[in-house]
């Protein structure tokens, strides 16, 4: 999958790098991620909503509301949620299979840069532009936060989930553990 000028990606078959589909998408995209099982994507674009799109089809499924730069999204590695950018400094959740939000995480005082998971998918990482990382339990309520010298702009997980890697704009990397 990769992007075509302002407004659409395309859908390579990388054995015979023919394109296969060719997502109009409406405007420039700035996050986009598959499902583990490869049949759909998310994709994001300033000013929203994110598309959801059956990749076998080349197909717009439905949109997900948003607002903000969605710098970031996460598909669980179920299929069954998204989470992405959703205001200014929101995170929404919603249910991939029929679009349904099922709530907003508010905390940031930024712009959210990155987000990451655990290995579980139970909790969600978060970094912005406001120097934090918060953590959010996905089936609870509340966060918790740490602040950083430099503006939040990239997170990964490790694959056993003990481990956070974080990226800021003054060049820090960071190695967090749970």
């Amino acid at each position: 999958m990769g992007g075509l000028g302002p407004s659409s990606l395309r859908i390579w078959d990388l054995d015979s790098g023919r394109e296969l589909h060719k997502l109009k998408t409406g405007d420039f995209v700035q996050s986009i991620v598959v499902t583990p099982d490869g049949c759909r994507a998310v994709s994001g674009s300033a000013g929203g909503p994110y598309r959801v799109w059956d990749l076998e089809s080349g197909s717009e499924i439905r949109q997900l509301p948003a607002r903000g730069t969605p710098w970031a999204l996460l598909i669980t590695p179920d299929t069954k949620q998204v989470i992405g950018v959703c205001g200014p400094h929101d995170l929404g959740v919603w249910e991939l299979p029929n679009g349904r939000q099922l709530r907003i995480l508010r905390g940031h005082e930024g712009p959210v840069g990155g987000l990451a998971r655990d290995a579980s998918s139970q909790w969600i990482f978060s970094g912005s532009l406001d120097r934090t990382v918060r953590w959010w339990k996905l089936a609870g309520d509340g966060t918790s936060a740490i602040r950083l010298d430099g503006e939040v702009t990239s997170l990964a997980s490790s694959s056993d989930g003990t481990t956070l890697v974080v990226g800021d704009a003054a060049g820090n990397v960071y190695c967090l553990r749970h």
